[in-house]
C-alpha cells in the first residue's frame, strides 16, 4: 500500500472516531452534587446548622431542580431551581438539633431532570453535645418484684460545668414519685461531671400501680438559660398481681349434649413469695369449678378447671368467677363467665 493511501486511511479512521465520540456523547443536564455530605462536627444542643449544597450542571441543557424533600429533623429552606449548562447551584439545608443528642446524620432528597441521577442525597452530619446531660436518660420497669416501689436513679449535670438548677419535676402518672437532691462528689465520679449536678429518683409504686404498659415522660424543668426542660422516657409493663388467662370467659353459643368443659389459668406474680389459689365459687346454676395446681410442685401457676352441665337453662347467661389467694396486693379476682346456651 502506498504512503498516501495510508495516510488517507489514517485520517478517515480518525474522522470516524471524532464521530462517534460525537454521537455518544451524553447530551442534557448532568447533575453533579460537588459536596454531597457535610460534617458540621460538634453542635451545642439546639443550635441549627445551615449549609449551602452546590449543585453543578455538566450538562448542555438547563438542569431543573423539581422538588427537595427532606427527611426528620433537617429542612430545606430554599434551593435554585434552574442551572445553567456549566453553572452551579445551590439547596440550602437546615438541621434543628433541639431533639438529638450524639452524632446524627440527616437528609435532604433534591430531585432533577437528569435522567442518570433523578434524585441527589444531601446529608447534614453533626454530633449534638448536649447542655445538660442524663444518665441512664432513660427509666423501664419491667416486672413486678416486690410490693414496694422500684427505684431508678437518674443523674443530671453540665458536662460544660455550667451552673443551673432544678426548678421543678412533673411525673406522668399518680403511682410514679420523683424526687431530687444535689449530687454529691461520689455521684459526680460516676459521670465525669466537672461540678454541681442533680441527683433524680424516680419510685414506681407496685402496690398502687394498674396493670398494663408505661409509656411517658417525668419532666425535669431547670433555670438553665438554653434548656429550661430536661425529659427522661418511662417505659415497661407492669405486670398484674395475679395474671389470668382468659381475662374474660367466653363459651359462645354452645349446645349442652354432654359436659361443655374449659379452663382458666391463673399465675402469681411476686417474686420470692410462695402463691396459692385457696378456693374458687360461681354464681350461675350448673357450672362447676375446681382448681388444679399446673406445673411442677411449688409452682405460682393453677389452672381453673369449668364444666357446664345439662342444668345449664337455655339462653344467655352472665356471672362471675371469683378466685380467692394469698396474694396481699389481690386477694380477690372476678373473672366475668358469660355466653349462650342454643
Amino acid at each position: 500500500m502506498r504512503r498516501n493511501d495510508k495516510a488517507v486511511l489514517t485520517w478517515c479512521a480518525a474522522a470516524l472516531l471524532a464521530l462517534a465520540t460525537a454521537a455518544f456523547a451524553a447530551t442534557g443536564p448532568i447533575a453533579v452534587a460537588v459536596e454531597p455530605i457535610k460534617d458540621a462536627g460538634a453542635v451545642e444542643k439546639g443550635a441549627k446548622v445551615v449549609h449551602d449544597f452546590v449543585i453543578r450542571n455538566d450538562g448542555d441543557e438547563p438542569l431543573q431542580i423539581t422538588e427537595v424533600q427532606a427527611a426528620c429533623g433537617c429542612t430545606a429552606t430554599s434551593y435554585d431551581r434552574t442551572i445553567a449548562p456549566g453553572a452551579t447551584g445551590v439547596v440550602r439545608a437546615e438541621l434543628d438539633s433541639t431533639t438529638f443528642s450524639g452524632g446524627i446524620a440527616k437528609s435532604v432528597t433534591a430531585y432533577t431532570n437528569d435522567p442518570a441521577t433523578p434524585k441527589i442525597e444531601l446529608t447534614i452530619k453533626a454530633n449534638v453535645e448536649p447542655l445538660l446531660a442524663v444518665r441512664p436518660g432513660y427509666a423501664r420497669f419491667v416486672k413486678r418484684e416486690t410490693q414496694g416501689p422500684a427505684k431508678v436513679e437518674q443523674i443530671v449535670w453540665s458536662p460544660r460545668g455550667e451552673a443551673f438548677e432544678i426548678t421543678k419535676v412533673e411525673s406522668p402518672y399518680p403511682f410514679l414519685k420523683v424526687t431530687y437532691r444535689p449530687a454529691t462528689d461520689s455521684d459526680r465520679q460516676e459521670v465525669n461531671a466537672p461540678s454541681g449536678g442533680y441527683v433524680v429518683d424516680l419510685a414506681l409504686d407496685y402496690a398502687s400501680a394498674p396493670a398494663g404498659a408505661l409509656a411517658n415522660n417525668v419532666t425535669i424543668h431547670t433555670s438553665h438559660p438554653k434548656q429550661k426542660v430536661v425529659e427522661i422516657p418511662v417505659s415497661g409493663f407492669v405486670q398484674p398481681a395475679v395474671a389470668v388467662t382468659p381475662p374474660v370467659m367466653d363459651f359462645g353459643d354452645i349446645r349442652i349434649d354432654g359436659p361443655v368443659r374449659a379452663s382458666v389459668h391463673v399465675r402469681g406474680n411476686i417474686q420470692g413469695q410462695e402463691f396459692a389459689l385457696t378456693r374458687v365459687e360461681d354464681d350461675l346454676a350448673g357450672l362447676e369449678a375446681s382448681i388444679e395446681p399446673s406445673g411442677a410442685a411449688g409452682s405460682r401457676e393453677f389452672d381453673v378447671r369449668l364444666q357446664l352441665g345439662p342444668s345449664m337453662p337455655k339462653g344467655i347467661f352472665n356471672g362471675t368467677l371469683k378466685l380467692y389467694t394469698n396474694h396481699p396486693l389481690s386477694p380477690v379476682v372476678e373473672v366475668p363467665v358469660k355466653g349462650r346456651v342454643l
